[in-house]
């Protein structure tokens, strides 16, 4: 069982069907290509280990980084942002 945002407690097949319900009224290509963009980084994003000892993982986060020099963020930085949106 889950439990929304609203607190109503759904099982994990009810769950899907409300998100494929979801899915079935995006009309908008748009939309629809942001959502396959979303759901994708998503399952990339579970595929990483962070075991920051093993030399793969040590060359991604170098190619990464070499890629966007500028486009880090700070922890303490992304903590502040966090808690502004949140406050929000």
């Amino acid at each position: 069982m889950i439990k929304t945002k609203r607190s109503k407690t759904m099982s994990v097949i009810e769950l899907k069907e409300k998100i494929h319900q979801q899915i079935d009224l995006l009309t908008d290509e748009q939309d629809i290509e942001d959502l396959y963009a979303n759901l994708n980084f998503f399952f990339q994003s579970r595929e990483i280990h962070f075991d920051s000892s093993t030399p793969a993982f040590v060359q991604t986060l170098t190619t990464s980084l070499q890629q966007n020099p500028a486009e880090g963020v700070r922890s303490d930085e992304l903590r502040n942002k966090v808690n502004e949106w949140l406050s929000k």
